[in-house]
């Protein structure tokens, strides 16, 4: 599994950006080769100037620290993107 900060983009006088969770995995027999995969957010940060909220896709609000314990330096990131 792969936590990772997503493409912090600009939205009018927004910037939005998502952490996200991705996993890939892989089996074979002698004859055949079986691969899954799936991405999914965890986190959506929204910044206007210098007030950023941080959010699960369910509405529940996430606190800097936890966003810091799941992704360290995405809070950080959001607020220098430019």
């Amino acid at each position: 599994m792969t936590v990772s900060l997503e493409q912090i983009i600009k939205v009018g006088s927004y910037w939005v950006a998502m952490i996200s969770e991705r996993k890939i995995t892989a089996e074979h027999t002698n004859e055949a080769v079986f691969v899954s995969g799936y991405k999914q957010p965890l986190v959506i940060l929204l910044r206007h100037g210098t007030a950023m909220a941080a959010f699960a896709p369910e509405g529940l609000p996430v606190t800097r620290e936890e966003l810091e314990t799941l992704c360290p330096g995405a809070w950080d990131a959001a607020m220098k993107a430019e």
